[in-house]
């Protein structure tokens, strides 16, 4: 069975900035290469489709941003977390509570952030994927380096 390396989407997806890069396209001025009738190769389909793709992500992300976002956070406890090559784990925990009320898959965005609403901008913040959640644990996975936004330098 074929099992497609993510490795590369995943780490772009988490290393967007939720507030910069996921915006109303049409508030902003996009410079995208046109497509053309036909390719001249495998390479050529990749490079004029690729971004036209990542725009389209970006899309979706915002018009969920909209419509199904909701206008409070979650308050989670950092139990613990572990680096393992280009990727950060990090097990939180969860109220009772808020186990009931809202429920994760596997792979569900979430954008983690400080502030108690997460539709007000934070320099603070990142995107990871749900991997699991048992119980009041809530386990997720975002990308180390430099698509992360954790550190603020006063």
């Amino acid at each position: 069975r074929f099992i497609p390396d993510l490795h590369v989407f995943r780490t772009t997806l988490l290393a967007l900035d939720f507030y910069k890069d996921i915006v109303d396209d049409q508030k902003v001025e996009k410079k995208l290469t046109p497509v053309p009738n036909n390719f001249l190769d495998e390479q050529h389909y990749l490079d004029v489709l690729t971004p036209l793709y990542w725009e389209e992500v970006k899309m979706e992300i915002h018009r969920a941003k909209d419509m199904e976002m909701p206008k409070d956070c979650e308050r989670l406890q950092m139990l613990r977390f572990r680096l393992e090559g280009p990727w950060i784990r990090l097990d939180m925990l969860r109220s009772k509570e808020e186990c009931t009320q809202r429920l994760y898959g596997q792979n569900d965005l979430v954008l983690v952030t400080q502030k108690a609403n997460p539709r007000e901008e934070e320099d603070v913040h990142f995107l990871a994927l749900v991997d699991t959640s048992i119980g009041t644990t809530l386990t997720m996975t975002t990308v180390s380096g430099e698509g992360m936004r954790i550190c603020r330098v006063s």
